[in-house]
């Protein structure tokens, strides 16, 4: 598996349910995830508590006749009810064949991830 797919599949792995009091700290463990991660691609990461969950941004550094891009994504997702209908479970991905598979690979994750690859290769350009 390539290193970008690894790192695809460990975000995919965060079972971050807002909805659930249960998963207060998987959320908690999204969000810390997101700090490493944007940190790690020269971003500023910023981590905001509230009430509920905390928001986390990230910026880069201004630069002259650069465009300005803002991308918004929540790194929360939702309940996978009913459970037992799955045929695998539904925070390990997976791959099959040349197929990724996962429950995530239907939420915003997979925007929020290329939307990650294309700010990072904005900054590296």
């Amino acid at each position: 598996m390539t290193p970008q797919l690894t790192e695809f599949f460990d975000f995919l792995r965060f079972p971050s349910v807002s909805t659930d009091s249960t998963h207060k700290d998987d959320v908690r463990a999204c969000a810390d995830y997101l700090m490493r991660k944007f940190s790690s691609m020269g971003l500023t990461p910023e981590l905001h508590e509230t009430p509920g969950h905390p928001i986390v941004i990230a910026r880069s550094e201004v630069k002259e006749n650069r465009p300005t891009v803002l991308i918004y994504g929540h790194y929360d997702v939702q309940p996978v009810d009913p459970i037992e209908e799955w045929d695998a479970p539904p925070f390990a991905p997976a791959r099959k064949k040349s197929e990724a598979r996962s429950w995530l690979l239907s939420s915003k994750r997979t925007v929020k991830t290329s939307s990650a690859t294309f700010a990072r290769s904005l900054i590296q350009a």
